[in-house]
Order: structure tokens, then C-alpha cells, then sequence
């Protein structure tokens, strides 16, 4: 069976002033792993970081002040890939009462 790995970023992320060295924890509104990272910092401010390769962290600017974040902490999950199932597996089978005229077993589908 193949593995499936699944990584998953937190919502929030530490924001450093690069002047100044202070730290705060921005809300991530909008974020592309090694791309960009739009948040927000005390619901006030909206800052856009981009990723510096050469720095290995988020780079951006806002009112003339530099900031940079390392990014969202993430987990990366493992698990294993259940089997193919049939096309008629996403169905699942109600036996009714038994009447004339009626067909005992009606597929319905999974809801």
C-alpha cells in the first residue's frame, strides 16, 4: 500500500521586526509554502512577506518598517492508502420489507 503524506500549517506565525528585533504572532490570512505569506499583525496591520531563498525566511515591509517571519510551524502526517474500492462501493444497501411489485434491495448512495 503507498503512503500518504499530508502536511498542515498553523494559522498564526511569529512575525520579527528586523530593526528593532521585536516579536509578535501574525494571523495568516493567505499562505503558498515558500511563496508568500499575507497576515496580519494585531488585527490592525496587513503585512505581505515573500519568501528570500538566501535568507530561508519571509521577507516584506509595511509603513517603511522591514519585517521577516521563518513561517508557520507544520505537521506532516503519514497514512496509509486504503485500497481501491468498486464503483459499487460508494453505495450502500437498505433490504425493505418485502411487498409485491417492490424490489427487496434498493442501492442508495452514501451521503
Amino acid at each position: 500500500m503507498p503512503i500518504v503524506r499530508e502536511t498542515r500549517f498553523e494559522d498564526t506565525c511569529d512575525i520579527t521586526g528586523i530593526e528593532n528585533g521585536v516579536t509578535v504572532q501574525g494571523e495568516i490570512l493567505d499562505f503558498r509554502e515558500h511563496d508568500v505569506i499575507v497576515a496580519t499583525i494585531q488585527r490592525s496591520a496587513k503585512v505581505t512577506l515573500r519568501w528570500q531563498k538566501h535568507a530561508n525566511a519571509y521577507v516584506g515591509s509595511f509603513g517603511g518598517v522591514e519585517f521577516q517571519s521563518p513561517g508557520p510551524k507544520s505537521q506532516t502526517f503519514r497514512d496509509s492508502q486504503v485500497t481501491p474500492r468498486s464503483p459499487l462501493s460508494r453505495f450502500r444497501a437498505i433490504l425493505l420489507i418485502e411487498l409485491p411489485g417492490v424490489d427487496p434491495v434498493r442501492l442508495l448512495p452514501y451521503e
